[in-house]
């Protein structure tokens, strides 16, 4: 048989060589950074998913649900605890916002005061906030004046609501104070408070103190109380 009669191989592949091949070719091109054409509407999931990327939701963590999350939900247990995944995963402040709700600080009970000295060492005053419009008194325990002038007293708020006491150590530079101490009697008892004040004038004040007042805030911090 001459050279020229010599039929060409006739190549035949099997169906499993054929699907690895094709699964290769795929695995090179991702490699090399290339990609099939997009299927059509593909164009519009991206659109939608990257306007939801971008969305900022104050109290929620970026990326809130990670990749062991998605695992978790994938048909692991409600109970099931996933390395990566934070407990609780959904915050408070989270489910406010999903909710449509302002997240606010609940951690801390807000009152108002407006006080003057009476007859030394007592006070009277004014009370608002929290503990519902009412009235406030004092006692001076001990004052030692100095550049930063250093008191302890106790102050009672008799509120229309909510009605407590706290033994309190104030520090005083110039007309600005700040407040530290702890709830002694009534709501919130055992929790520590904070907060400041400012020396002004006001009419309530006698005028043997040249109508001075104190006016500031006094904040209960829930949660404070010390384990017994």
């Amino acid at each position: 048989m001459s050279a020229g009669q010599i039929a060409a191989p006739h190549w035949r592949l099997g169906t499993p060589i054929v699907v690895g091949l094709v699964v290769g070719a795929f695995a090179f091109g991702g490699l090399a950074g290339f990609s099939l054409p997009r299927a059509a509407g593909s164009s519009h999931v991206d659109a939608a998913a990257g306007s939801a990327a971008g969305a900022v939701i104050p109290g929620v963590a970026v990326n809130n649900m990670s990749d062991a999350a998605d695992r978790a939900f994938a048909g692991l247990s409600a109970g099931a605890v996933i390395p990566g995944v934070a407990v609780n995963n959904m915050s408070d402040a989270a489910d406010r916002a999903f909710a449509g709700l302002a997240a606010t600080d609940h951690e801390r009970a807000e009152n108002t005061f407006t006080k003057w000295i009476t007859t030394p060492p007592a006070m009277a005053g004014v009370v608002g906030g929290d503990v519902g419009a009412g009235s406030y008194a004092g006692e001076i325990l001990k004052y030692t004046p100095a550049a930063t002038t250093v008191i302890e007293a106790l102050y009672h708020f008799n509120g229309s609501k909510h009605s407590f006491t706290a033994l309190v150590h104030v520090e005083q530079t110039g007309l600005k104070a700040v407040i530290i101490g702890v709830v002694t009697e009534g709501w919130l008892k055992g929790n520590m408070v904070q907060g400041e004040y400012t020396q002004i004038t006001c009419v309530q004040a006698p005028s043997s103190t040249s109508g001075t007042c104190f006016q500031g805030t006094l904040d209960i911090m829930r949660g404070s109380k010390s384990k017994d």
